[in-house]
């Protein structure tokens, strides 16, 4: 059946994805702001979305999405805490 092997390389994709980000952030020695991990899952969740598109997985494609649009909202949500709390 051709589903459960696109569901498996889409699987293995994400991953992938996911092993690369944690070797990545056990590299980096700042700590990053918040704003900027939303920012970075964000771009991992739409390699994702892509990938689904690619393998036709259109239901897994649509969730991410809706994913990715809780991320942004939270990426806003942090980027305008920051803005409020500098004081002049």
């Amino acid at each position: 059946m051709i589903v459960p092997k696109k569901l498996q390389q889409f699987v293995a994709g994400v991953i992938r994805i996911l092993s690369v980000h944690r070797e990545r952030s056990r590299r980096e020695e700042q700590m990053e702001s918040p704003e900027n991990d939303f920012n970075e899952l964000a771009s991992i969740i739409s390699v994702a979305i892509e990938k689904a598109r690619q393998l036709n997985l259109h239901t897994s494609a649509y969730i991410l999405s809706m994913v990715l649009v809780e991320v942004s909202e939270a990426t806003k949500a942090a980027s305008d805490d920051d803005k409020g709390n500098i004081q002049p």
